[in-house]
């Protein structure tokens, strides 16, 4: 028996599942797909997370973030939009790309 299930092991599910288990609850994650083992030599994924500092400071407290920071952890300075049939460039103002301090490739 659970107390809670979790729909989804990505970064989001994998927190919460984090998190609820460091409060003493019992947690299971519903993934379809394993992850597979971080691998310096392979290409970032296309999908990249912009991180900020309230969300990396949480992640720290779950004691998540030094393994994130361990792999691809960038500053973030731009960020492109890319779409099937456009690529372009999406400017934001300086003081939204400093709330997102972070980018994980």
């Amino acid at each position: 028996m659970y107390d809670f299930c979790i729909n989804g092991g990505g970064m989001v599910g994998a927190a919460t599942a984090l998190g609820l288990a460091s409060k003493g609850c019992r947690v299971a994650i519903v993934e379809p797909h394993m992850p597979s083992p971080f691998d310096r030599e392979s290409k970032p994924d296309i999908r990249v997370s912009a991180i900020s500092q309230t969300s990396a400071d949480l992640l720290d407290a779950l004691g998540a973030w030094r393994h994130i920071a361990a792999m691809r952890v960038k500053t973030l300075h731009r960020t492109e939009c890319l779409g099937k049939t456009l690529t372009h460039a999406l400017t934001l103002p300086q003081a939204v790309l400093a709330c997102l301090n972070w980018a994980i490739l």
